[in-house]
């Protein structure tokens, strides 16, 4: 984080085209952009960076990715309701851009203590202000068990069901079953 400044300034006098960041630098960089788009803005994160002659323009192409691999997997998720659960940093991307997209709902379950709960209520805002996404902040936190259930369909390049289970009294326990073959239903313990 120290030397980025540095780093992004030598970029720029090489006239590089553009260049791509990770953590911890993502939210240093907003600062150090000329411009940002409307995502890199409300998400508070860089990890792309355009050169336009001279003017550095920040971007944050996480939750675009998320909404292409919707796409591509023969998804058509504009005007329709998402539920997230988590407010994380991969969480508040796809809420961004799937606003942005045009989605009619999002339902975000995440529990008031977590550290990422103020700055949810602050994108929820902004997005209310500028889309005419409805988004809900959902409070699971009276749940002992928490289950996220992850199925990818036949016919996509794998098949799999991931089945986490999160219980309050061991906040750090996961088990992730996963199915090698949906069709047939062999499932191997993993994690």
């Amino acid at each position: 984080e120290e030397t980025l400044p540095t780093a992004v300034a030598g970029l720029k006098v090489l006239g590089a085209r553009g260049f791509n960041l990770t953590m911890p630098d993502k939210n240093l960089m907003v600062s150090l952009c000329d411009e940002l788009s409307t995502a890199a803005r409300i998400i508070g994160a860089v990890n792309t960076v355009v050169n336009e002659n001279g003017r550095l323009v920040g971007h944050n192409t996480d939750g675009i990715g998320y909404m292409q691999s919707v796409k591509d997997a023969g998804y058509d998720i504009v005007g329709k309701k998402m539920t997230l659960l988590g407010a994380g940093g991969a969480a508040t991307a796809i809420l961004v851009q799937a606003s942005l997209d045009g989605l009619k709902e999002i339902s975000v379950f995440v529990r008031p203590t977590s550290r990422f709960y103020d700055r949810l209520v602050h994108t929820v805002e902004e997005l209310t202000e500028i889309t005419d996404c409805r988004i809900r902040i959902c409070d699971f936190s009276d749940a002992d068990v928490v289950f996220s259930i992850l199925c990818v369909p036949p016919g996509s390049d794998f098949s799999c069901l991931i089945i986490t289970v999160q219980e309050r009294k061991c906040k750090r326990k996961f088990m992730i079953l996963k199915c090698e073959n949906v069709e047939n239903r062999k499932i191997k313990k993993r994690g």
